[in-house]
């Protein structure tokens, strides 16, 4: 199961937190913060690990590389057609 939501990580980060608890990532395979949608679901763009050092806090993309993902991760942006690569 996985979260996509077009707001930004921080913001993510409080709402579901407040709303399902401080583990809530537990909950979901992945969640996608920042997704552009509806773009992410007709697109094939990359997903981005979080780098809070940078101003829009996108760091490296992840491509489709087995195990690239971790259960309850939290990427930036990303495609539902990318998401079978990943799990």
């Amino acid at each position: 199961m996985f979260l996509a939501t077009n707001s930004h990580e921080e913001y993510m980060e409080v709402i579901m937190s407040h709303t399902l608890g401080p583990d809530w990532k537990s909950l979901f395979d992945l969640s996608c913060a920042n997704c552009q949608k509806p773009r992410f679901f007709r697109s094939e763009q990359s997903f981005f690990e979080i780098d809070k050092s940078t101003l829009n806090f996108k760091g490296r993309a992840i491509d489709s590389e087995v195990g690239a993902v971790e259960p309850g991760s939290v990427l930036l942006e990303g495609s539902a057609s990318l998401l079978e690569k990943y799990f």
